[in-house]
């Protein structure tokens, strides 16, 4: 579909878009937060993954580790870490503003090299989530990129997620992701897939006017759009039209989800 009749789509679904039921604002406020958190976390671990790399080589970087992000007033702070002997230890810490390095610095030899008790529990988080997904595999030929949520959930856990990196310039990944909720003992108690396949899809040719949607998918697994279409309109910079459950549209962008309307029908 090329963006022109996306817009078109969105047009309808805006124009039409019906009374929401009492559920959909909060699923819906949750997965722009979530959407919106998960983007800030891909650009942030982008920009201090390239500066870490600008002052360590690869090669000597640890086998074993990972990173978390804590929130800091206006900025997220990265620690990297490494894990041995069951212990972690910082390799690398950075104040990023989107992928933006507000400021950054290796870890010395002989400086205090221990977590926050908040990022102790994203790492045990993260850890947690990526053995209980290990049977999971992303849609490209590349690792799936982790991202724990700074914050709990009202139950007290932690949603980790398990992303399809983007690999090839304009072709976004709107498959193969997962979510799984850690609680404060490290044990998974729930999961889910966001989609059944694999989808790309391709950015369009041509230049869409500003704020018209460049894609529509369809989305069968929830009633209202998810974090995961937040995220990649954000990724792609411009609206998305989700199709959910029973035939309903939504426009989702990084700033809002509008909608639902019931799908035109043919010959109307």
């Amino acid at each position: 579909m090329t963006w022109a009749m996306a817009g078109a789509l969105a047009g309808l679904i805006v124009a039409g878009a019906q009374a929401a039921t009492a559920a959909e604002p909060a699923a819906t406020e949750q997965a722009l937060q979530r959407g919106r958190m998960l983007f800030a976390l891909d650009e942030g671990a982008w920009g201090s993954t390239d500066d870490l790399l600008r002052r360590v080589p690869k090669a000597s970087l640890p086998a074993e580790g990972g990173w978390v992000a804590e929130p800091d007033g206006e900025t997220l702070r990265f620690t990297y870490y490494a894990i041995k002997d069951g212990t972690r230890s910082a390799i690398y810490r950075a104040e990023m503003n989107g992928r933006n390095v507000v400021s950054a610095a290796v870890v010395a030899e002989g400086a205090d090299s221990s977590l926050s008790p908040q990022a102790q529990r994203l790492a045990a988080a993260r850890e947690a989530a990526i053995k209980a997904l290990a049977d999971k595999r992303p849609c490209a030929k590349a690792p799936f990129n982790v991202l724990s949520m700074p914050t709990e959930d009202a139950d007290g856990t932690t949603a980790v997620y398990l992303l399809t990196p983007m690999t090839r310039t304009g072709s976004y990944p709107f498959g193969g992701h997962y979510m799984a909720a850690v609680n404060g003992e490290g044990e998974v108690v729930r999961q889910r897939a966001f989609t059944r396949s694999c989808l790309d899809i391709a950015e369009p040719g041509g230049r869409a006017p500003r704020g018209t949607p460049v894609a529509v998918v369809t989305h069968m697994l929830d009633e209202t759009p998810t974090e995961i279409h937040v995220f990649m309109a954000a990724r792609m910079a411009a609206p998305v039209v989700v199709v959910t459950q029973p035939g309903m549209a939504w426009v989702v962008s990084e700033e809002k989800i509008e909608g639902p309307e019931p799908l035109p029908t043919q010959g109307k």
